[in-house]
């Protein structure tokens, strides 16, 4: 039986794998022409590029949280408690679910009671939780606004959430509010109910759902957190100009639809300045760093003939961290592995499918 349940959980690792991988052309090809400098898009044609994007992402979404549940329930997620401003998660998670809609933005009002704003608790389930229950409120009501009325003391987190039109009131006591029946839900309201219902319990936390007298849902949660602390301030990273600087990106990966888009953001985003290399295997790598010293390597980990985790090590024989920056380029469900992956010589990472802006970015500070 233990072995089913091994089985299972690494089928669904791979199937997730490769959804990631197959999704990272299609959702930056299209970001990539939406941004359409030269203006050539006619108004259909950037409507269907929104359409393509939109779903992909939203496909992802699925994909993560799939994932998640997946690896918690296999022991490989590792429940990091750290400070946190709950206001800035809440409304971060809002905001992401709001960017990729197509019936505009999502208003959000946060009020913050007793306890105070910052405290210690699992961010990156508690980002899940709200993205899924923003989700479900939107398919139920669709509803502009969002209202959220948190609290919390030394090791619970309290949160009620609702749609626009809820009384304040209503939000804080929750009376007058019979259970709700799943069962009238449709097949998208039941599916975000049921993951938002799991990530809870992932979390160990408790919820219940209840219909108010206007029709509307509201959602009671408690979460376990750590006592409150200050949320310590972001240093400020400078990062350096290299608009005007050349250098060589090296893409050592087998699937070519994920070089496309890596090559079309480095034209897009620097001309001329980077020049792209591509091997589609450990070996053909190796030969390449012989006649090329690049400035960034993506290396991805399932490579045809050599561990990603092992390919490391060797480039490392090449160049140390101070010369050249070596990135894993990666759909895998990391988890636990992060930590390994940069103590064998990765100096960052990007998960497939990548959002363009983030591979910007991050391109950018490797720049030696």
């Amino acid at each position: 039986m233990e072995i089913k349940k091994e089985t299972s959980a690494e089928l669904i690792s791979y199937i997730s794998h490769e959804i990631k991988n197959s999704l990272n052309p299609v959702i930056n090809l299209s970001g990539i022409m939406l941004k359409d400098k030269l203006r050539r898009l006619s108004t259909d044609e950037r409507e269907y590029l929104e359409v393509i994007e939109r779903n992909g992402r939203k496909i992802l979404t699925l994909v993560d949280y799939l994932s998640y549940i997946n690896r918690s329930k296999s022991g490989k997620v590792n429940r990091s408690y750290a400070p946190a401003s709950i206001k800035t998660v809440i409304e971060s998670s809002v905001n992401t679910i709001s960017a990729y809609r197509n019936n505009g933005s999502i208003s959000c009002c946060c009020i913050i009671e007793n306890g105070g704003n910052e405290i210690q608790i699992d961010s990156e389930s508690f980002k899940k939780i709200i993205s899924c229950i923003t989700e479900f409120l939107f398919s139920i009501n669709e509803t502009g606004s969002l209202y959220f009325r948190v609290s919390s003391d030394s090791d619970k987190l309290s949160l009620n959430v609702s749609g626009i039109g809820a009384d304040e009131e209503y939000v804080r006591s929750g009376e007058e509010c019979e259970p709700f029946d799943s069962a009238v839900l449709s097949e998208t309201s039941l599916l975000w109910y049921l993951l938002t219902e799991e990530l809870i319990s992932i979390a160990g936390g408790q919820s219940e759902l209840c219909r108010k007298s206007d029709g509307k849902a509201l959602w009671f949660l408690n979460l376990p957190v750590s006592q409150n602390v200050p949320v310590a301030e972001s240093e400020s990273v400078q990062v350096e100009n290299v608009n005007n600087r050349e250098f060589v990106l090296m893409v050592i990966d087998d699937d070519p639809d994920t070089l496309i888009p890596v090559k079309a953001i480095a034209e897009h985003e620097f001309g001329g300045l980077c020049r792209v290399v591509h091997a589609c295997t450990g070996s053909e790598g190796i030969d390449l760093l012989g006649r090329i010293r690049p400035d960034i390597i993506l290396l991805d980990l399932s490579l045809p003939d050599i561990n990603g985790m092992s390919l490391v090590r060797s480039i490392r024989n090449f160049f140390t961290r101070d010369t050249v920056a070596v990135i894993a380029f990666t759909g895998h469900d990391l988890g636990l592995n992060r930590e390994k992956l940069v103590n064998s010589g990765f100096d960052d990472i990007i998960i497939k499918p990548f959002h363009i802006n983030e591979f910007i970015q991050k391109i950018r500070s490797w720049i030696k």
